[in-house]
């Protein structure tokens, strides 16, 4: 089987499946500059079995599979997908070409692999008749392997680019908020957030100091993912409190690292955390404290859910689950 990977690999996820896909089958990535630059390699393109993008505006990667005769897959990741309009986020806040692109590509492809059981929700919703199913993201359990309480340290930690509008949606500003409820029970524990700093970074700082808690609040900036296991690995308690999340793959690495999860439930981190996690409110900071403060306190749940979340990640969220989905979804559509 020959398979033409359409797109870059700038995002995690991408290189993920590429790396996965390459496992399977002969692969090729062809990339250009926006939709003009694909649409100028359309000859270049041909001879594959399977067209393979991420995000659900790709028509060019259905134009090619038409074209030349492949089947098309496409990934819906989220923000292709998903509206929240409270943070205004998502289909309805993308250009009405844009828009367009996702419906044709929705409709057209052979099949959508939808990252959640949420995002396929919201899949079927613009389309009814799309061919949508779930196929979860992974997580290596070898590097994302669990660190034992003594190695830990008491440090809430959260990791989002934090963009003026990220720091909303991804919910770090309510989680700063919390903390400061957290740091007056709790003197020895500190906020870490990681994270390029893209223009929302000030925004934290300059509450943080509001808040006297400048030296208790960590922005360490961008890690690269090939070493950011070490900070699931630290800390005490990973949270995210996003008030929209198509899967939660920081979650999934943190579970793995047994390092016990707040989350606030929404989209797909529920599926992630499953009964493993502790939910708590975005916008009940007294609650959030609550919930941080009891794995802060009680070792005897600490090393519960330390367990429970690894094996949650070992059961069904792990590379080897998304290798044989995208496996058997080439088999399906090919």
């Amino acid at each position: 089987m020959r398979i033409l990977v359409v797109g870059d690999l700038s995002s995690p996820f991408v290189r993920q499946d590429y790396r996965l896909l390459s496992e399977l089958a002969s692969v090729r990535l062809l990339s250009a500059g926006g939709y003009l630059g694909y649409f100028a390699k359309l000859l270049e393109a041909g001879g594959y079995d399977v067209y393979y993008a991420w995000w659900a505006s790709s028509l060019h990667n259905v134009v090619y599979s038409k074209v030349h005769g492949g089947a098309s897959v496409v990934v819906a990741g989220g923000f292709d997908v998903v509206s929240e309009d409270s943070v205004k986020y998502g289909f309805r806040w993308q250009p009405w070409w844009k828009r367009k692109a996702v419906r044709y590509c929705l409709r057209e492809a052979d099949l959508i692999l939808a990252v959640s059981r949420f995002v396929e929700e919201h899949v079927r919703r613009l389309e009814p008749k799309a061919r949508v199913e779930v196929a979860y993201l992974g997580v290596d359990p070898e590097r994302f392997a669990p660190a034992s309480l003594q190695q830990r340290k008491p440090v809430i930690l959260t990791v989002a680019h934090l963009t003026a509008k990220s720091i909303v949606y991804k919910g770090v500003v309510d989680l700063l908020e919390a903390f400061a409820h957290v740091a007056k029970r709790k003197p020895e524990a500190r906020l870490r957030i990681a994270g390029a700093h893209r223009g929302g970074e000030a925004t934290l700082a300059r509450r943080a100091k509001e808040l006297g808690l400048s030296s208790r609040v960590e922005l360490i900036g961008e890690v690269e993912h090939s070493r950011i296991h070490r900070l699931y690995q630290e800390a005490m308690v990973y949270a995210q409190l996003s008030r929209v999340e198509s899967f939660g793959l920081c979650v999934a690495e943190a579970m793995s690292c047994g390092t016990p999860v707040v989350v606030s439930g929404a989209g797909g981190l529920r599926e992630v955390a499953g009964g493993v996690g502790a939910t708590a409110r975005p916008d009940d900071p007294e609650e959030v404290a609550d919930v941080v403060c009891s794995l802060l306190e009680d070792r005897r749940l600490w090393l519960e859910l330390s367990e429970l979340s690894r094996s949650r990640i070992l059961e069904g969220f792990t590379l080897s689950h998304r290798k044989r989905r995208l496996a058997q979804a080439m088999e399906s559509v090919a």
